[in-house]
This record gives C-alpha cells, sequence and structure tokens, in this order.
C-alpha cells in the first residue's frame, strides 16, 4: 500500500546537518510516509550518511543525480512519487521537523478538505530557536478553511517547507519549481495560495529552518550584494506579479496591488539597502532587474510606501546611483530628518539638499509615516473600577508642555455605534522619550503620560448588563495632526493576562489582548468551573451549570488546542 504522505529531501553537501534533519523524519509521529532523499551530485559525506538511511528504514528511498540546484532536485522527487501517495512535503536538509507536525497537518486536512496546510516557523542555529519574523502571523492561533483573498498576509507565507499539500491539488495545477536559480519557493507559493480552494494554518512551529553560522559558503537565503541573488529574486517576484495581473480577475488585481507592496517593502528592498555594500557589477544589476520589475508596478503603489523607502524607490526609477548611495549612507548614519509644514509635513532630507530638482516636493510628504504610539503600561482593580495608564504620542511631534497635545480615550462596542469619549489630562512622565526610541534625535515625548479610572456601570444599558466587546483607542491631537490607534501592549512589558472583575453573580468583564490591542469583554458565564485534581491517570474537573439544561441532554466539555486547531470532547456528569 502507498504511504499516504511522501517527504521530499534535496540533498547536497550537507553532511553536517543531514543526520538532525533524517532523524528529525524517522521519528514523526505519523508514521505512514516515505522520505525521498535526492542527492543532489553531494561530494561530501552526505551520501554516504543518506545510503545509511536507506538501508535501514525502508521508508527511506536515496536517488542520485548529477548536480542541477534545489528546484531540479525537488522535481527529480516529484518525478519519483509513490503513484498513489496521498500528500506531499518539502524539506530541506539541513532544517528539521519537530516530532508532530505533520500528524496535526494532515489531521486538519482529513478534517476540513483543504488544499494545503501550513505551519508556523521557528529559526535555529547551534545555540537557540526563535520565532521566524516572516512568519510571525501562524503563530497567532489555528485557522481552519482560509485563503489569500481572506487573510493577506499569507501572501508573505513564500516557502515550501512548512507545509502539507494535497497531492491532487499539487497534481491538478502541474506545480513545477524552476531550475537553475535561487529563491525557487516563491514562483510556485504565491500562486498555489492563490490557486488553493482553502488553506489551514497550525500555529505550533511544524517547521525549523536553520540559520547558517560562520560558514565560507553560506545558505541561499543568507547570500547578498550577488548580481545573481539580486536576479533571481527579481525574476522570482516579477513572474508572481505577472501571474496575478494574467488572472484577469478583480481578487487577483486587488492581490497583485498587495504583493507588489510586499515586494517594495520586502523581497527587493533588501537587495536595495546593501547598494553601498555591492561592487559596480551588482549595482549595475541591481538597477536593471528592479527597473524591469517596476516597469510593471502602479506608480500609485509607491504612495503608500514610507517615505525614506519611497525616496529610494524613485532615486532607482531615475537610476540616480550616485544620489541612492548618499542616501543610504546618511540614513545608515543615523541623518536627522526636520520637517516641514504646518498641516502637511515634508521631510527634508540634508543628503538631498544637493539634488532639489531631483525629486518634487510631494513624493517627500510624510503625514503617512507620523504614527501613533499608545504603550498601555498599567492595569488594574482598584474597589471596582478599571485603572489604566499608559503613554501616548505621535512620531516625531514634540510634546514638551503641558498644552502640547490633547488626548481622548474612546471606548467603542464592536459592531454597533455606540462608543464614549473620555477626556485625559497629560502627565509629565520622562520615561515616554525614554521608551519610545526617540531619545538622542532630538525629540522629546515628556508630557505623554496619562491616566484614567472607568467605573463599569457606564457599559450598562439602563439596568441591565449587555454582553459584547467593547474596543480601546487613544485620540490624539499634536503638532497640527490627528490620530487614531488601539491602546496596546507587547514586548517586554506586556500585559498578557489582565485579570477579570465580577459585575454582579453572572456577569463579569475581561480585560485582555487580542493581537496587542487592549478590549474589555463583557460576558455572562453561563458555565464556571470550581476546581480539578488528578484522578488516577485522569483530571477530574468539577464546576456548575448557570443556565438551565433540557431533560436527557447529553452535555460534554471541550478541550481545544489554540495552536494546532485540534478539538477533544468529554462527558460530563451532572
Amino acid at each position: 500500500m502507498a504511504p499516504r504522505l511522501s517527504v521530499i529531501v534535496p540533498i547536497y553537501n550537507v553532511a553536517q546537518y543531514l543526520p538532525a534533519c533524517l532523524n528529525s523524519l524517522a521519528v514523526q509521529t505519523f508514521q505512514d510516509l516515505e522520505v525521498l532523499m535526492i542527492d543532489d551530485g553531494s561530494t561530501d559525506e552526505s551520501h554516504a550518511i543518506a545510503a545509511e538511511y536507506a538501508a535501514k528504514d525502508a521508508r527511506f528511498r536515496l536517488i542520485r543525480k548529477e548536480n542541477a540546484g534545489l528546484g531540479a532536485a525537488r522535481n527529480t522527487g516529484i518525478d519519483s512519487l509513490a503513484p498513489q501517495s496521498e500528500f506531499l512535503a518539502f524539506v530541506d536538509s539541513d532544517d528539521m521537523i519537530p516530532p508532530d507536525a505533520y500528524r496535526m497537518m494532515i489531521s486538519s486536512l482529513d478534517e476540513t478538505g483543504s488544499s494545503f496546510a501550513t505551519g508556523n516557523v521557528e529559526h535555529i542555529n547551534s545555540t537557540k530557536v526563535w520565532q521566524s519574523p516572516m512568519h510571525r502571523f501562524l503563530s497567532r492561533g489555528a485557522v481552519k478553511r482560509t485563503h489569500v483573498s481572506r487573510k493577506r498576509q499569507l501572501l508573505t507565507d513564500r516557502i515550501a517547507c512548512n507545509k502539507v499539500f494535497r497531492r491532487d491539488f499539487w497534481d491538478q495545477h502541474a506545480l513545477r519549481f524552476p531550475e537553475g536559480v535561487l529563491y525557487e519557493d516563491t514562483p510556485v507559493i504565491v500562486p498555489a495560495q492563490y490557486l488553493a480552494e482553502s488553506v489551514d494554518i497550525i500555529s505550533q512551529a511544524t517547521y525549523y529552518w536553520r540559520l547558517r553560522e560562520g560558514e565560507a559558503s553560506p545558505s541561499i537565503t543568507q547570500r547578498r550584494n550577488e548580481p545573481k541573488a539580486a536576479r533571481d529574486r527579481a525574476s522570482a517576484v516579477e513572474s508572481v506579479s505577472r501571474f496575478f495581473a494574467a488572472q484577469k480577475d478583480p481578487v487577483a488585481d486587488s492581490l497583485k496591488r498587495e504583493y507588489d507592496h510586499t515586494v517594495l517593502t520586502g523581497d527587493l528592498r533588501i537587495f536595495l539597502n546593501v547598494l553601498p555594500d555591492g561592487d559596480e557589477e551588482y549595482r549595475a544589476e541591481f538597477l536593471r532587474v528592479a527597473n524591469k520589475y517596476l516597469d510593471q508596478v502602479d506608480i500609485k503603489a509607491l504612495d503608500r510606501l514610507p517615505t525614506a523607502l519611497r525616496v529610494k524607490w524613485l532615486l532607482v526609477r531615475k537610476h540616480a546611483m550616485a544620489e541612492i548611495l548618499e542616501f543610504i549612507e546618511a540614513e545608515r548614519l543615523g541623518e536627522p530628518v526636520e520637517l516641514g509644514g504646518v498641516i502637511r509635513k515634508y521631510a527634508k532630507y540634508p543628503s538631498l539638499e544637493s539634488h532639489a530638482d531631483l525629486l518634487p516636493k510631494r513624493f517627500l510628504r510624510v503625514d503617512k509615516d507620523l504614527q501613533l504610539r499608545s504603550p498601555l503600561k498599567e492595569l488594574s482593580w482598584e474597589n471596582g473600577k478599571l485603572r489604566l495608564a499608559g503613554h501616548a504620542w505621535i512620531d516625531r511631534v514634540d510634546q514638551t508642555g503641558k498644552r502640547s497635545v490633547v488626548k481622548l480615550l474612546q471606548l467603542k462596542k464592536d459592531g454597533t455605534q455606540r462608543r464614549m469619549l473620555l477626556p485625559l489630562a497629560n502627565i509629565f512622565n520622562p520615561e515616554a522619550t525614554t521608551g519610545s526610541g526617540h531619545k538622542g534625535r532630538g525629540h522629546s515625548f515628556d508630557w505623554a503620560g496619562w491616566e484614567t479610572v472607568i467605573d463599569p456601570a457606564r457599559f450598562r444599558k439602563g439596568d441591565q448588563w449587555q454582553e459584547g466587546l467593547w474596543h480601546v483607542g487613544m485620540r490624539v491631537l499634536s503638532g497640527g495632526l490627528v490620530r487614531s490607534r488601539s491602546v496596546h501592549s507587547y514586548g517586554s512589558d506586556r500585559l498578557t493576562y489582565p485579570p477579570y472583575q465580577w459585575l454582579d453573580e453572572n456577569y463579569r468583564m475581561v480585560p485582555e489582548m487580542r493581537r496587542a490591542a487592549l478590549k474589555l469583554r463583557i460576558e455572562k458565564v453561563p458555565v464556571l468551573i470550581n476546581g480539578f485534581e488528578q484522578s488516577g491517570d485522569d483530571i477530574l474537573v468539577e464546576g456548575e451549570l448557570r443556565e438551565t439544561v433540557a431533560p436527557g441532554a447529553e452535555i460534554s466539555l471541550r478541550v481545544a488546542n489554540q495552536n494546532s486547531g485540534e478539538a477533544l470532547l468529554y462527558p460530563v456528569e451532572l
């Protein structure tokens, strides 16, 4: 019988890391798999290591071929799959798979029928494990049957190795990796996000992505300043942009605009920012391939960019290499940027003063860059009332006096127009300047402090409590600007689990952080857990139902894993 899962592992001169990779596959809790090891012409001990695994474990197959690169090795694996395997996965041979990864993803796919499952990614090196920044959004809880059209962040989930694909989906769209280039994943995975009927997200780590240290031959993702790297990355992202353009679909058009934005702020930006470190060949090649990409991007996409990045791309468009280098060097040195204008703010870059005719003034408008920061510092209950305290300032707009800013706290009930505005007094708090990251740049937010006490009685409607979610936001007027955003908490001092407060015997108010934003939830409590204890090999959970239950109704306790999306039901004895 064919294995349900086929895992393709291209191998090329990774003897130092290969045993850890193959071991991680051998010990998967999901055992119904085959591992196709594609030796892409290794010249070190990699082939011998792989041969050992093939000899001792019938699930491991070794295929040797002449060196042709990662894309060709993966395609060789695809052509060698067991005919009836149901699922397909890829693993790079210097990385590892957590033991329960494939079981979680296939269990999710069995439940939902989605085209593929994608999981959270963590980086590893010789000393530590940490969250992959580009995959952080995948760590925020499992999601079943979503799609890139509804969850646009999936546009940035572009690697193949944190996924399990349904084989018939892969074959239906005849997906193949480009060969002889770097960055093979993007031209395959981003279109797959669009072509999928639906996608499951597993927020548990399903892939350990190694960042190699101190090697003469770094991994592909660590290569910069190489003409081929810039050329291949530009080619990869351009193919995806053109894919969306060819769909002739409003959803695809919208995704193309979003994708182009991620390319200009991510994929190609990393090559743009290292131009001073490259040689003349690299700089010339970057200008060529970057402008080829920009040829098919709506110029309005540049308006969405932060001002400094917009300036750099406009200089690229003008092939003004000397000015680009001067601008980036000044940026690295922390060149102070002055603001001009009263209502409309414009950036004044000293490095561009001698090139005033190069860029129209409108491209230097910086208003959208000046964001409101509103970190929450304290949350507590005092005599049944909620006390909040924090800081609020607008980037680069000084608060040097008590009357230099107006602050309002806004409470808005979700799904309604009901809201409350609470004026806040300005409090002298120099810690705000220190914590802002602007100290030493000539900015002061010493009067950014605020605090307030909220009586929960404000949330009643008449004499009745009503269930609902309230968003807590900040509105600030300063320096001729008005800015609004949620009150938030993150970083080392984040308030992850604030306490709740009973409002009466049935209702409580629960402050909570959702994606770092403060919410106040008023809820009726129909079930209350009173205690739990070990009972042999089991856990005995005791509680009370506070609502009427129909005679003979079957009651179950549902235990859910937020990361994998799995749920278990346990019968309840009344």
